[in-house]
């Protein structure tokens, strides 16, 4: 069998989708990325079903890819099952050992901006994950959270950019200050009335020289 017309077809496809996904800074390594190339061309042979479940996973992978296109939104609606998933989500997260003022300081943040922001983190058989957090969005552990594709594909939009840089978020950053070290002159006759002095004081400066040699 000629596998030429398959690698030619194939091939820019993959290599630009893993360029998009490294450029995201999404996490994957080799055996999850063969693990769900595999699946996906599995899938594919299986039937009709499987290729609409593939077309709605390609769809979505598309929405989140390139740079600056990984971060969703979702408007805040009573009547939108996505939202009210992120909202039991958030407000129970203390249950599953996240910090208790931090899901509430992020829940208030999204119920002031009118919508929620969460960072695309890949699909799988549990369907497909997202992380929320603020604060710079990298400083703080994600709360993780699974929607259907169909609610993805359904509620879910693109934000168009970095919540830091639409001003959704103060950006709030760990800093070190460094401390300049002012070095002051000290007189050597002051140093001596302190009873401190120098090894050529002690020694002279032939003895020292002697020393050092």
């Amino acid at each position: 069998m000629n596998y030429d017309p398959i690698i030619l077809m194939l091939q820019p496809v993959i290599t630009k989708a893993l360029q998009n996904l490294s450029d995201d800074n999404v996490d994957m390594n080799i055996t999850s990325v063969k693990k769900i190339t595999n699946s996906i061309v599995s899938d594919y042979f299986k039937g009709t079903k499987n290729t609409k479940i593939n077309s709605a996973l390609l769809e979505i992978n598309s929405m989140f890819s390139g740079r600056g296109n990984a971060w969703a939104r979702v408007d805040i609606d009573t009547d939108c099952k996505a939202w009210s998933l992120i909202d039991c989500k958030l407000a129970n997260a203390h249950l599953e050992g996240y910090d208790k003022y931090y899901s509430q300081n992020l829940l208030d943040t999204f119920h002031s901006a009118g919508f929620c922001w969460m960072r695309f983190g890949g699909t799988s058989n549990r369907g497909v994950l997202f992380h929320l957090r603020h604060k710079g969005s990298k400083l703080e552990e994600s709360i993780k959270i699974y929607l259907s594709k169909e609610l993805v594909l359904r509620s879910v939009k693109n934000l168009n950019g970095v919540p830091h840089n639409l001003r959704l978020e103060e950006g709030i950053f760990l800093k070190q200050d460094k401390k300049e070290v002012e070095h002051v002159p000290v007189d050597k006759e002051e140093l001596q009335d302190l009873g401190i002095f120098s090894l050529e004081d002690m020694l002279g400066e032939e003895d020292v020289s002697e020393v050092l040699s």
